[in-house]
């Protein structure tokens, strides 16, 4: 799986992030799922991720990530909502952190 880093978008004028966001409000409603997005907090469903500007929480997960890693994490978790039209499982969780971490 290829990532884009988001300050690379952001940097070229390519950034979206927004609309990543809007996507997976409309996707929760079409779903009928609660859903919030926020800068440090994404709710989706039952699937909550937040980061406290140090760690990221995530599926009784704690893991330490900077504000670059927690943007990627978050917009991998909001691209699998949108994408596949369910809650980020064990496996969507464990490839935002390996796109987020950099590790295999």
């Amino acid at each position: 799986m290829s990532v884009i880093n988001p300050e690379d978008k952001a940097r070229f004028g390519e950034d979206s992030t927004a609309l990543l966001e809007r996507n997976a409000l409309r996707t929760a409603q079409r779903l009928r799922l609660q859903a919030s997005v926020e800068e440090r907090r994404i709710r989706l469903g039952g699937f909550e991720a937040e980061w406290d500007g140090a760690v990221a929480r995530a599926a009784g997960r704690e893991i330490p990530m900077d504000e670059a890693s927690w943007r990627i994490f978050r917009a991998m978790l909001l691209s699998y909502f949108v994408n596949n039209g369910r809650e980020p499982d064990e496996r969507a969780l464990e490839e935002a952190l390996r796109a987020a971490l950099g590790s295999d």
